[in-house]
């Protein structure tokens, strides 16, 4: 059984899960593009189970393609 503590992670940790930047964590919690508690200053946490849901999206990367004419 684990405790609720356990369940939650730093920006550093769920980027880890995530596969991308601490930073880039904090501007997704900022922006509500995932969710998140602020807990103090800086600090947030992060649920695992909202970490993982976001690494088990596909994201497109890079300029979009020109359409042909």
């Amino acid at each position: 059984m684990s405790t609720v503590l356990e369940d939650y992670l730093n920006t550093a940790q769920a980027a880890d899960v995530i596969g991308c930047s601490d930073a880039h964590v904090r501007y997704m919690l900022i922006n509500k593009l995932m969710k998140g508690k602020k807990v103090s200053g800086r600090t947030w946490m992060v649920h695992r189970r909202e970490a993982e849901k976001i690494a088990g999206t596909e994201h497109t990367v890079g300029r979009p393609r020109r359409r042909d004419q």
